[in-house]
Formats: C-alpha cells, sequence, structure tokens
C-alpha cells in the first residue's frame, strides 16, 4: 500500500488548495452578506491606515495611541457636526423652498418660460414636464372654455319628462359616490405612501446614525491596536520567504498611500477650482456645490454628477430675475458646463498624471483602462479599488511573475509559475 493510499483527503496538496481558496471565497461573500458592519470596518481601516504616519509622529512627541486616537475621533465629531450645522439648514430651506415653488405654480410657470425660448423639439420634454407639474398656466384658456360649456349644453338641453328627471339624478347620485368612493381609496393609498416614504427616511437616517457611530467607534479600537494588527499579520506570513514579502509588501504600501493621499488631494484642489469657478460665473451656492463635487470626485467620475446640478441652479437663477435684467439663455448653460468641462480637463491632464500618476507609477492610459475594468466588474466599489490594485497588481508582475518567467525560458527552472523549487519538492 503507497503512502497516497494511506493519507485522508484533506492531506492531499490539491484538495487542500481548493479548500483554502473556497473558505476566502466564503469570507469575501461573508463580508458582502454582513455589509452594513464590515463596510464601517473597512472604512475605519482605511482611516487609520491613512492617520498612522500622523499617530507615529505624536508618539514620538509623547502623546499615547489613546490619546491621539480620542484626539481623532473628535476631531471627526467636530467635523461632522460643522457640516451638519452648515449644510443641513441650507438642505431643509432649499428643500422647503422648492416644496413651496411646486405648490404654488411657480415652477411651472419657470419651465413654461423656458419652454418659450428653447426651439420646437427642445422644449417637448419641457413641456410634458409642465403638465406634471401644479399650476393654472396650461389650463387658462381650457378653463374659460370649460365654464362656457355647461350653460351651451343647458340651453341646448331639452325640457325632460319627470321620468327622465328621477333617471338624470340617479345616475349622478350613483356617480357622486363613486367619485367619492376613488376619492376615499386615493386617499388611503396616499396615506399609505406617505407612510412608507416616512419609514424609509426613519430608517436611512437610523442606518446613516449607525455609520457614524460605528466608524468612529472601529477607528478608536484600530487607531489604539494598529501595531497588534501589523504583528499579528507579520506572524502569518511564512517564515523562510518572510524577508521578501515584506519587502514587497511595503512597496505596496508606499504605493496605496501615496495614491489614495494623492486622490485626496486631487479631489480638495478640485473642489476649490469647482467653487471659485462657478462662483465667478453666478452659480448659486458655489461654494457647496464645488466641495461636494470635488468630494465625490474622489471616485473616478462620480464627480460628473456635478456638473448638471450646476447648470440646472444657475437656469433657475436667471428665471428669478426680472425679464429686463436677465441675461441671454445660453449663458446659464455655457459657463458652469465650460468651468466644469475645464476643471475635468486639468484633473486629466495635470492633477491625476503629475499626483495619482506619480505615486502609483503607472501611465495615465492605464490608470482609464483600469477605472474602467474596474467600473465594468464592481461598479462604485470597482472604480475605487482600480488604480491601487492595478498598482499592486504590477508590482506584483514585476518583482515575482516577470523573474521567474524569464527564469524559465532561459531554462534554470522548470516550471513557470513563482513556487519554490524546494517546497514542490518536498
Amino acid at each position: 500500500m503507497t503512502s497516497f493510499d494511506r493519507k485522508h483527503l484533506w492531506e492531499i496538496q490539491a484538495v487542500r488548495d481548493v479548500l483554502l481558496i473556497a473558505g476566502g471565497l466564503s469570507l469575501l461573500w461573508l463580508g458582502y452578506a454582513l455589509s452594513s458592519i464590515t463596510v464601517p470596518l473597512l472604512v475605519a481601516l482605511l482611516l487609520a491606515y491613512l492617520v498612522e504616519p500622523l499617530v507615529e509622529g505624536l508618539g514620538r512627541r509623547g502623546v499615547s495611541r489613546t490619546r491621539a486616537a480620542a484626539w481623532f475621533v473628535g476631531l471627526f465629531g467636530v467635523v461632522v457636526v460643522g457640516l451638519l450645522a452648515l449644510v443641513l439648514p441650507l438642505i431643509v430651506g432649499q428643500t422647503l423652498r422648492l416644496v413651496d415653488d411646486v405648490e404654488s405654480g411657480a415652477m411651472q410657470s419657470r419651465v413654461l418660460q423656458m419652454e418659450s425660448i428653447l426651439p420646437g423639439q427642445a422644449a417637448a420634454p419641457l413641456q410634458r414636464m409642465a403638465q406634471l407639474l401644479p399650476g393654472d398656466g396650461l389650463r387658462e384658456v381650457d378653463g374659460s372654455q370649460d365654464m362656457d360649456a355647461p350653460k351651451t349644453l343647458a340651453a341646448q338641453t331639452p325640457t325632460e319628462s319627470l321620468e327622465d328627471q328621477v333617471g338624470r339624478l340617479v345616475r349622478e347620485q350613483l356617480q357622486e359616490q363613486e367619485e367619492d368612493s376613488a376619492l376615499q381609496q386615493r386617499g388611503l393609498e396616499a396615506a399609505g405612501t406617505a407612510l412608507a416614504s416616512a419609514w424609509n427616511v426613519l430608517f436611512a437616517l437610523v442606518d446613516a446614525g449607525f455609520l457614524l457611530f460605528l466608524i468612529p467607534f472601529y477607528f478608536y479600537f484600530l487607531v489604539t491596536w494598529y501595531p497588534a494588527v501589523e504583528r499579528f499579520g507579520g506572524q502569518m506570513v511564512p517564515r523562510d520567504n518572510r524577508d521578501s514579502i515584506f519587502a514587497l509588501l511595503q512597496e505596496m504600501d508606499d504605493v496605496v498611500s501615496g495614491f489614495v493621499r494623492g486622490r485626496l488631494l486631487v479631489s480638495f484642489i478640485m473642489g476649490l477650482f469647482f467653487s471659485v469657478g462657478w462662483w465667478l460665473v453666478g452659480v448659486p451656492y458655489a461654494f457647496v456645490l464645488g466641495m461636494t463635487t470635488g468630494a465625490l470626485s474622489t471616485v473616478p467620475f462620480l464627480g460628473l454628477l456635478g456638473g448638471p446640478v450646476a447648470i440646472g441652479l444657475a437656469i433657475l437663477a436667471r428665471l428669478e430675475v426680472p425679464e429686463i435684467e436677465r441675461v441671454a439663455w445660453w449663458i446659464p448653460i455655457v459657463l458652469p458646463a465650460g468651468v466644469f468641462g475645464l476643471v475635468q480637463a486639468i484633473e486629466g491632464w495635470v492633477l491625476l498624471p503629475l499626483i495619482a500618476g506619480r505615486a502609483t507609477r503607472l501611465d495615465p492610459v492605464t490608470i482609464v483602462v483600469a477605472v474602467l475594468a474596474g467600473g465594468a466588474l464592481l461598479g462604485v466599489y470597482g472604480m475605487l479599488l482600480a488604480i491601487p490594485l492595478a498598482a499592486c497588481l504590477k508590482i506584483l508582475v514585476i518583482r515575482v511573475v516577470l523573474p521567474r518567467l524569464r527564469a524559465w525560458t532561459r531554462g534554470d527552472v522548470s516550471d513557470p509559475l513563482p513556487i519554490d523549487d524546494g517546497q514542490q519538492a518536498s
């Protein structure tokens, strides 16, 4: 009986490899299923990773990790409260104003004004939008005609017999009951929709509050335990190849940290450019909108949402000005779009190649391809992780895969895969 026949199933290397891969995929699936817990943990881990150089610098000045973590959590709370104090009243005020404009018919009037400016085909969507909005702008003529209609019909109606009058009254009564029933049904449906919307808003607020609690909670302990986490990770590295693996991980760490900090710097610069540019061309709330668009630009291409919003705000601002003082209709469209396009061009041709490209050592073409591939595979998360992963894969290929392939082509090794021959022989 051979030694292979005496082995258990889990002692066969191929089976062990399959089980290891299956276990890793299962952990990924479990993390996805528990995303409400794992996503705040990953965000806190990323923040702890970013502030680690600052924590080490404070430690050299005699500040303990516990105190440094408490300082950062306090700073996080101040930033969140400050943003809520500045942005929340603005959002609530603008929302109430928007609702009032819609209910009073002012929004329909603005849409009709825009429709009268645009040519035929371009004005068709605005015409349909105006029909959906409350207001009397579309019904003034029809209303005047409808007021005269009953009189005309009544004048043309011959004298009814008693039987016809009774039948007509019964039909009118039944019709009124049906209308009342339909009105009650619509009221119940509206109440149900309102309750569902209120429940969704309440759930979203609870979820947001849960996130705002979990992220600082995780962050505090991760900053405090960061050296222990590093030591634990180091113990999981095989002893024979520890030096080479540590050197590889250190190079990846330099690239990823450089990219993340570079991406944040690029987004901040873009936010300043958007704010100043839109303020110069008269876009309302230029600073809030510009910095928000810059923050969204942390994820590649997500900042594209800011351009249409700026154009819409500029158009609405033009409609609020008396007609004699209004600028040409194309100015609130062309100028905000021009600022947006200019900042995007500066990002693509200047900021990303100089900052993010230098940090990851990737050329602009590779960056664009990596972002598009990540977005196609994993959506926004893929776009966010694409460039760091591409940089790490490049390091892995250059340091591990290519040397092994070159050795295999020279005949120095029998296997092109980067697997240690000594381990393979045993």
